[in-house]
């Protein structure tokens, strides 16, 4: 089974990029630093960490963040903001799809 990886503000739980299929742990949290440096030049490496799920945990078009306690991805409520995911020919490889409320 396929697996997302998804890099995440360890303070807030906002996702910064989500890294589906990928399997090497370590090459996805260098990606997701790189990224996090050119997207989100406020978010210090210190406060970046990376989960896997299964790729089958997210549903289209439900939001979701990240619980930075229980490290696990969770959908989010309504009024709450969180990222919606895109897959195949909609979806830039390697990022987080949507729009960030």
């Amino acid at each position: 089974m396929a697996t997302t990886h998804i890099a995440f503000d360890t303070r807030s739980g906002r996702i910064l990029s989500a890294h589906h299929g990928a399997d090497d742990l370590a090459k996805v949290a260098q990606s997701a630093h790189q990224h996090a440096r050119q997207y989100h030049a406020k978010v210090e490496p210190e406060h970046i960490a990376v989960i896997a799920v299964p790729a089958g945990t997210v549903e289209p078009g439900k939001q979701y963040k990240v619980d930075p306690h229980r490290k696990a991805l969770v959908a989010v409520s309504a009024g709450e903001s969180g990222v919606s995911f895109g897959f195949g020919v909609s979806a830039k490889p390697g990022y987080a799809a949507g729009k960030s409320s």
